[in-house]
């Protein structure tokens, strides 16, 4: 028979989490579908890692929050509150965690493809690790069962905008822009809406050849959704927007 525990702290969940068959939870949406048959279950949501920290112009979230509370939090930019809407009707928001998205999620998330443009860092547990969210996707395949997400940082001092295209007001998008530019003149665009995860197409000096770049990496981006064609046109059109945004200071 499968156990249930709560640990009161991290280095008790860790514990729990380096025995065989026993899986984490933080959230109330899903357990990772790579984990078969009948596990023991971690559940995270009393580590207090569902609080935000907004100090020296980042920000710091906590991996078990909600997404309907970070939605809600007067915290969080307005920019962010419009990707956590499109990412999950109301009912998932109440009871999905940040962390568990990034975990699970796809190129079609929103709130991950803005996280790509804010070039978000995570912390993983044990030993404190911080690293690039760029590099998380490259190893969240093989992200081992023992290993937790505890924060997600971001920086708050650059101009931000995004944009999307969607079937309805409440689909995910079938293609969304992001784009970041700080003070010392660095931009990273990224692209939602097709593939694994969030396409990084710019990480550079702001350049006019940003638009370019955005329609040729979504030039093969076709599936049940949307054709290549239409993705790359729509991929060049949302970055111009971002652009444009980004110009008037807004």
């Amino acid at each position: 028979m499968a156990k249930y525990h709560r640990p009161q702290t991290l280095s008790d969940a860790l514990l729990l989490l380096s025995k065989p068959n026993t899986i984490p939870l933080a959230g109330g949406t899903h357990i990772n579908t790579k984990f078969r048959g009948l596990h023991d279950v971690v559940d995270l949501q009393n580590l207090g890692l569902d609080n935000i920290v907004v100090h020296n112009k980042k920000i710091k979230i906590g991996s078990t929050i909600k997404l309907q509370k970070l939605f809600q939090n007067n915290q969080i930019p307005d920019y962010f509150r419009t990707a956590f809407k499109l990412e999950a009707p109301l009912n998932i928001r109440n009871s999905a965690s940040l962390g568990g998205l990034l975990l699970t999620c796809d190129g079609r998330s929103p709130v991950a493809t803005c996280l790509m443009a804010l070039d978000a860092r995570i912390i993983l547990e044990p030993n404190h690790e911080e690293i690039l969210i760029s590099d998380f996707f490259i190893i969240r395949e093989n992200f081992p069962k023992d290993r937790l997400i505890t924060t997600i940082i971001f920086s708050i001092d650059q101009l931000f905008s995004f944009d999307h295209v969607a079937r309805t007001p409440f689909d995910k998008p079938i293609v969304c822009s992001a784009l970041s530019t700080w003070p010392n003149g660095r931009s990273r665009l990224a692209l939602g809406g097709y593939g694994d995860q969030p396409l990084l197409v710019v990480d550079g000096n702001f350049s006019d050849a940003i638009s370019a770049a955005a329609r040729n990496s979504f030039l093969n981006a076709e599936d049940e959704w949307a054709s290549a064609e239409y993705r790359s046109e729509m991929a060049e059109v949302l970055s111009r927007r971002c652009i444009s945004i980004i110009n008037s200071g807004k």
